[in-house]
């Protein structure tokens, strides 16, 4: 019975990486030996490779030194991210790396206590150049200070050390940063053009964005065993519960409430087994070339059947085929395409999110807002709110015009 796909390991400073060999399977190798793990991409050679790493690091790696000792940022960055890889999700670890790199370029071979505010202000100066924005460059340090505060925290990194990099403010434009303009919720006069444009599974998934405000994350990964359908008799409503979630390492739970329309997008893929993925590329690529055989003019053959189903087995088993899940990323590419097609402005599925927020939060308040969209903090709901906000008070603004050109005239 298919399930989603693995995750593969990304490639981590200092830890030996997970790698493909020519007879199909995994592989890593500690101090020139290689040790296989399995098939490649299989979950028990990824679950191989991270019991091996953890071994590796209890075996090989230096004891954690007192403060004071010369520890060297690169060595600083290696036990972080050990520490980090298996306890991360995939966007935590790719942001996380981003920030090992510039503090590997700028300052790999200096002692962690000769760490100064202008090393900080020289990575500022680097992403800068790069032509990164005032929010990237807010991120990057963001994720510099959260090692440097592990640092502190597992006595690596003096507390004067961390502190002196805190207190480094962020560039103005003045320095030449980049400034973006505040994302924008996405017009449903927008989504709707792009709809047609869309495979129709893919188009499901954006409606049930839309109606949800879920992550794409969240989407991506929804299955029938997740859901809860009990309740649906006393409220009406079904409560979607991801495993894997933004806040799931933070050891909070998330509730998806299902209302009537999102039920009536899920029951057409009541097919699908308990632990599958609802929303499947494989499913929806075998669906359009059923109705493309469906639509000749002429029956097939015995040998065009053959031939079909020989071409279908080849293209299951091309390194490139439909996987058995969208990821989100896969998911942004598909409606950017479409959103060219239908000739409009190009938008991503997470706008979608901002617009029922910022929806909710006009018509039911911050609080409705903040338990459909499942922050734990009411300030994050509202900055989904602000845009709308902001609309509606100068809407008001500009509704006042008349009356003050009226009473100058008088």
């Amino acid at each position: 019975m298919a399930r989603q796909k693995p995750q593969i390991p990304p490639p981590m400073p200092g830890v030996p990486s997970y790698r493909r060999h020519c007879s199909g399977q995994a592989r890593v190798t500690f101090h020139k030996k290689d040790e296989y793990l399995g098939p490649y991409g299989s979950q028990e050679s990824i679950d191989r490779y991270w019991q091996h790493v953890r071994n590796w690091e209890a075996r090989s790696r230096l004891p954690i030194l007192p403060i004071g000792a010369a520890l060297t940022v690169v060595e600083l960055l290696e036990r972080y991210f050990a520490y980090l890889a298996p306890r991360a999700s995939g966007s935590v670890r790719q942001g996380a790396t981003q920030a090992i790199r510039l503090l590997r370029d700028h300052c790999g071979m200096t002692r962690v206590e000769d760490l100064r505010p202008p090393t900080m202000r020289a990575i500022h100066a680097t992403m800068i150049a790069r032509g990164n924005c005032l929010n990237t460059v807010k991120d990057r340090m963001t994720r510099i200070r959260a090692i440097l505060r592990w640092g502190v925290s597992e006595e690596l990194v003096p507390p004067d050390v961390y502190a002196r990099c805190k207190a480094v403010a962020p560039p103005t434009e003045h320095e030449g940063v980049r400034i973006t303009k505040e994302r924008e919720p996405v017009g449903d006069d927008v989504v709707g053009a792009t709809l047609p444009h869309l495979p129709p599974t893919v188009a499901d998934m954006v409606v049930l964005q839309r109606l949800t405000g879920m992550r794409s994350g969240e989407l991506c990964s929804m299955t029938w065993e997740q859901i809860d359908r009990s309740a649906a008799d006393a409220d009406g409503m079904w409560h979607y519960r991801p495993v894997r979630h933004k806040t799931r390492r933070l050891g909070r739970t998330r509730v998806v409430g299902l209302g009537v329309e999102s039920q009536a997008i899920l029951g057409r893929y009541l097919d699908r087994a308990e632990c599958e993925p609802i929303f499947s590329p494989r499913a929806s690529e075998h669906g359009r070339l059923a109705a493309v055989r469906a639509g000749r003019r002429t029956p097939m053959t015995p040998s065009h059947v053959e031939r079909a189903s020989k071409a279908r087995r080849r293209a299951d088993g091309r390194p490139r085929a439909p996987s058995d899940a969208y990821a989100p990323d896969s998911l942004r590419r598909v409606i950017r395409r479409a959103s060219e097609r239908a000739d409009v402005a190009p938008w991503h599925p997470h706008l979608l999110r901002h617009a029922r927020g910022a929806e909710l939060a006009g018509s039911g308040g911050l609080h409705v807002a903040q338990a459909a969209l499942g922050h734990s903090d009411l300030r994050v709901t509202q900055r989904y709110a602000h845009i709308l906000r902001q609309k509606n008070l100068l809407t008001e603004a500009a509704a006042s015009e008349t009356a003050c050109r009226r009473r100058l005239r008088a």
